[in-house]
This record gives C-alpha cells, structure tokens and sequence, in this order.
C-alpha cells in the first residue's frame, strides 16, 4: 500500500510539472531573426539584445529571440576592419520571422522574412 501511495503521488506531482510548465511556456513567445553577413569581411561580433556571436562573410544564423507579446530589438555589429554597422529599432511579435542583412556597403536591411 506504501508503494501504492508513493506513485501516485509521484505521477501527480509528474502531472502538474507538466502543466505548470505547459502555461509558462505560454506565456513566452518566440521570434526567430535570421542574420545574413553578405558585407564581404567577417562580422566579429553581433549584437541582438543579449546575443551576441561572431559570424563570417557569406553565412548566416539564426536566432530565437525570446520575449513577452511583443517587443523592439536593434542590430548591432561590428566588422572585421572595426566599422560598425546598426539598424533602427524594429518592432516584433510572437510568431515573426525578421531577416537582417549586412550588405557589402555597410548598410543594415532588416525585412520580414517569407
């Protein structure tokens, strides 16, 4: 009877870690930002909120951007001969899927991503 009661209150407690992690994960949404160095020399770092990396000419990455509803994000980076390069602050919600570019004249497009 002892190993009864052990179970179940294992498979409850099971039960309702599941469901409590089911309604925080709710209330995080995702936003998924795609980042393209097509500048011609290696982006040494990044910057997107708290994210940053090293990424090298002609690739790309992508991030999860985590946030609550909706939110503002500005790129900046820094590249191989020690320009910088930013974009203006952009807007986005759950669900979105941003793509940012560094092009070869130095110049930050960022655009919703098909």
């Amino acid at each position: 009877m002892k190993v009864i009661g052990t179970v179940i209150t294992a498979v409850v407690c099971l039960a309702i870690g599941f469901f409590a992690g089911q309604a925080l994960k709710e209330q995080q949404t995702i936003a998924k930002i795609e980042v393209i160095n097509d500048s011609g020399q290696s982006l040494s770092s990044y910057q997107i909120a708290t994210v940053g990396s090293a990424l090298e000419s002609g690739k790309r990455q992508e991030l999860l951007y985590g946030m609550r509803g909706e939110a503002a994000y500005t790129f900046k980076g820094t590249l191989a001969d020690g320009s910088t390069v930013e974009s203006d602050e952009v807007y986005v919600s759950s669900g979105e899927r941003h793509t940012i570019n560094v092009d070869a004249n130095k110049q930050v497009q960022v655009a919703p991503a098909p």
